[in-house]
């Protein structure tokens, strides 16, 4: 598994952060290709899903801050997008340079370097449990909106009865009866009926019409806000799947199964990508050193993608004795590029893919001749041995 971000005897693999972007246009086909040139041996990059069904390359949710369009990407479509200017924000010299898609992405890095792959957002997964908690929870307002319709025509019942010009309910229903009205006792009967109808259901409203409706109005607005944040966990349940289901299934497409590293967010994603692939390298985002030794403790995790302040060389050692790669983010110091590469980091994520292999040459350089020197002093210690 470690092979996959490193490569041949290099202590640690150069893994260029959304293509070399601290010199061109970030999550880019230029960007890419620098990062290769300039030494990458893998590039993380980030996708997301546009409203047509489409996986792009792209880290944030709104589209202004890198390309010249506007709004979200999963409110974009691919043509939409295509056609924005991805590369003007960072220098003229990239003006006209476009959001790639996915299989683009894959394409440049195929047989060059390892793709990194970050589904953006968190997923939802559509799990039996899920659905059937989100099922009960529809048919329970489902009886609830009915509840609400049956005491608004209580209360609407009780208006025409105070708008009739009756004084009283006896009267009110004596009046409609015409001739002669009712016998007291059934108006009684009739009254008391009429009453426990208008608290069936809802026995908190107390008070006038007026008072009662305020109430009941206030109840129909939670209703529909719970109604509609349920409608929004069963659109995010279906646009996670067909989300994972997309990148995995590009990932196929490319022949890269062996070769990428998906990275999500969360363990329950984790769980969506392996009920599509079980075969993908699979990689959680933390932040944490809790976050990572929890991803430790998984069968189903095959990396970390830490934070690199949250690591040390002990929780290193123990991701390595677990068969676990790492892959922090983001680093661009040579301090901190030659500490990781010390503590036995499997790959350091830097947006200047050049600054981290002139590091990593020059970690070699030192360990190189630190062994030289110790080759060359072993014969003057055995000599004074012998003399001893």
């Amino acid at each position: 598994m470690l092979s996959r971000v490193r490569r041949g005897a290099a202590p640690v693999a150069v893994c260029a952060h959304r293509g070399d972007s601290a010199h061109a246009p970030e999550n880019t086909v230029a960007a890419f290709e620098l990062a290769i040139r300039n030494g990458a041996d893998a590039i993380e990059f980030d996708v997301q899903y546009t409203a047509d069904g489409q996986t792009v390359v792209f880290h944030d949710d709104e589209l202004d801050r890198t390309t010249n369009g506007r709004g979200k990407v999963r409110s974009s479509s691919l043509e939409a997008i295509r056609g924005m200017d991805a590369g003007g924000w960072f220098s003229a010299d990239y003006a006209g340079e476009r959001v790639p898609t996915l299989d683009q992405a894959l394409e440049v890095m195929k047989g060059r370097v390892v793709p990194v792959v970050e589904v953006k957002g968190r997923l939802r997964p559509a799990s039996e449990r899920a659905s059937e908690r989100a099922q009960r929870k529809a048919a329970r307002y489902e009886r609830t909106g009915q509840r609400l319709d049956r005491a608004a025509a209580a209360l609407e019942e009780r208006e025409r009865w105070e708008e009739s010009g009756g004084d009283s309910l006896e009267e009110s229903l004596a009046h409609r009866a015409g001739q002669g009205g009712l016998p007291a006792r059934v108006l009684r009967r009739i009254d008391r009926a009429l009453e426990r109808r208008l608290g069936r259901g809802l026995p908190h409203l107390r008070g006038g019409v007026d008072g009662r409706r305020r109430r009941l109005e206030a109840r129909r607005a939670r209703l529909e806000r719970a109604r509609a944040k349920l409608e929004a966990v069963l659109d995010r349940m279906e646009y996670s799947r067909a989300y994972v289901e997309a990148v995995v299934r590009a990932v196929e497409r490319h022949d890269l199964v062996g070769r990428a590293i998906l990275v999500v967010y969360g363990f329950r994603a984790v769980e969506m990508v392996r009920e599509v692939n079980r075969e993908l390298a699979v990689s959680v985002l933390t932040y944490t050193r809790r976050g990572a030794r929890d991803a430790l403790r998984r069968e189903d995790v095959d990396g970390v993608d830490p934070r690199w302040q949250s690591l040390d060389a002990d929780l290193v050692r123990r991701f390595h004795a677990g068969g676990k790669f790492l892959t922090p983010w983001t680093v661009n110091d040579p301090a901190t590029m030659r500490r990781l590469v010390e503590m036995g980091s499997d790959a350091v994520i830097t947006d200047d893919p050049a600054l981290l292999r002139d590091a990593i040459d020059g970690y070699q350089v030192e360990w190189l001749l630190d062994c030289r020197r110790l080759i060359d002093s072993a014969p003057a210690r055995e000599e004074e041995e012998d003399e001893g």
